[in-house]
């Protein structure tokens, strides 16, 4: 949702909105994508019905002010057991916007909750995508206690009572240790 800076009343404005759910999750891939093979990979993440977004935008000389709130409902695997999961995210919006200058594009800036506007418009739904992308956790888990898979025949602990705990290891490399002596 695009706002235009000069359109903006004496005390700002409210909107609500939802967020382009096609671009949120094309982000998300997007980041999954370019991390290293050799790196432990983030969670996939993906919105099945477009988060809400609520902000007030207030101009105050040549500063805009974002603050608000955005949520919405993800699914993710289970970082224990696999299981699809569905989690709710909800995150407070508080962004402090100046105006862009030619000596400054280009520039990276370090605070997530600063940030330039280019023009006369500021994009609430790309700030709102940056809020909601950050509020996702690195681990989730379908449920506080997730007993997770069988390290043996990889069955989901949380559904089915494994076996394979009781059987007898007869194969065993260092079965020839519990001979041994110590003295």
């Amino acid at each position: 949702m695009q706002v235009r800076v000069n359109d903006l009343p004496l005390g700002g404005k409210s909107f609500s909105f939802n967020v382009e759910i096609n671009s949120l999750n094309d982000r998300l891939s997007l980041a999954r994508e370019v991390a290293p093979d050799n790196q432990r990979l983030s969670p996939s993440f993906v919105f099945a019905e477009p988060p809400t977004v609520t902000v007030h935008v207030e101009l105050e000389g040549i500063t805009v002010f974002v603050k608000g709130e955005t949520s919405g409902n993800y699914k993710t695997q289970c970082a224990r057991c696999g299981e699809e999961v569905t989690k709710n995210t909800k995150t407070e919006i508080n962004m402090v916007l100046k105006p862009l200058s030619e000596e400054r594009k280009g520039e990276q800036v370090e605070d997530i909750n600063f940030g330039y506007y280019d023009g006369q418009m500021v994009d609430c739904g790309e700030i709102s995508e940056e809020f909601l992308i950050l509020s996702l956790p690195f681990i989730e888990l379908c449920q506080e206690d997730c007993k997770g898979l069988c390290s043996e025949c990889g069955g989901n602990l949380n559904t089915e009572k494994c076996l394979c705990s009781q059987k007898p290891k007869t194969d065993s490399p260092f079965a020839v240790l519990a001979k041994l002596k110590l003295q």
